[in-house]
């Protein structure tokens, strides 16, 4: 027995009494039952259900809007194929932030201690390099993302 289930039967009393029918005798309860009693629920958690397409959508636009700059970026470089490694000081990726919260209409605007912060909890972390800059040895630090990085990361929120 294979039930369809689609909006074509919505109404459709006849479709849903055969069913009925078929399913209220002993003999469909016993192999619902033992079908069910042989399932493997090693590791199940009830909690934790699959992510579907649309829930996915509504995480990501209920999330907080340095994830939206984010998932723009990566929708940005995935649109051009682009597999380079993002490279850029902490406040430099807040500039780039803040232009596209205002261009993107977004109401609030977060500190540059808590986008940096945002971006950590992300996975985005900072790395320092020592360089020389007008003859002088100094720490640069910097914040690294790519494509392929903000896949894994923001995972949760993409389809």
């Amino acid at each position: 027995m294979c039930l369809v289930a689609s909006e074509c039967r919505v109404g459709d009393k006849k479709y849903f009494d055969h069913y009925f029918d078929t399913l209220a005798n002993i003999d469909a309860g016993r192999d619902i039952f033992h079908y069910l009693a042989r399932v493997d629920l090693t590791g199940f958690k009830p909690q934790s259900f699959p992510l579907t397409k649309y829930k996915k959508e509504l995480k990501a636009k209920q999330t907080n809007n340095v994830v939206k700059w984010l998932l723009n970026m990566h929708e940005t470089l995935s649109d051009e194929a682009d597999d380079e490694i993002k490279v850029a000081s902490t406040s430099d990726w807040y500039n780039k932030y803040c232009r596209w919260a205002e261009t993107s209409g977004e109401s609030r605007i977060m500190s540059l201690n808590v986008f940096s912060g945002l971006l950590k909890n992300e996975g985005i972390g900072t790395e320092e390099k020592n360089i020389v800059d007008c003859g002088k040895r100094r720490k640069f630090r910097y914040r690294t993302i790519s494509r392929q990085f903000l896949e894994v990361q923001l995972a949760q929120y993409i389809e």
